[in-house]
């Protein structure tokens, strides 16, 4: 017995494919060919098979693998140390060597939090300061500051302030 309709029971299906692009932050995209059927004899279209499904994990998760690894690089291109990063975060040593060779895969939480320090790697000094919150606060503001005057034209830093008296 093959593949049946889920509305009508039908076995009557024909099979289109169609590109889906699966996005992961840090790593790119990558299409993939889907299956679509549809029933001719209730007209009901739809992914009746399990196939995308399995097939969308598994492009997710070697999209994920990649993801850790690029942010791995450029905290190693940077010049973080992995060491102090683990210290800081209570990994155990080497964890992120593993991860950066594949030779263990993090969990989805873990990629969440790294996803989180590639985007703000001043967190990690909030982290070895031990998650103070007065230490961050001011990591924070510090940072945002140095942002905002990145974003100054520097002709306008060079200004004189107007006298308004």
């Amino acid at each position: 017995m093959g593949e049946q309709c889920p509305a009508c029971g039908s076995e009557r299906l024909t099979e289109t494919e169609k590109d889906l692009t699966i996005h992961e932050a840090f790593a790119g995209s990558k299409t993939i060919r889907i299956k679509v059927s549809t029933c001719g004899t209730c007209g009901f279209s739809g992914e009746f098979s399990d196939h995308n499904d399995r097939l969308r994990k598994e492009t997710a998760s070697e999209l994920q693998q990649t993801a850790m690894q690029n942010i791995l690089s450029y905290f190693s291109d940077n010049h973080y140390s992995f060491a102090g990063i683990e210290r800081s975060l209570g990994l155990a040593q080497r964890t992120l060597t593993k991860w950066k060779s594949g030779a263990t895969v993090p969990t989805k939480t873990a990629l969440a939090l790294f996803r989180l320090l590639r985007l703000f790697p001043w967190l990690l000094d909030v982290a070895d300061e031990g998650f103070d919150t007065v230490r961050a606060r001011k990591k924070y503001l510090q940072h945002s500051l140095e942002e905002f005057i990145q974003c100054i034209p520097d002709e306008q830093l060079a200004q004189p302030k107007a006298d308004v008296s």
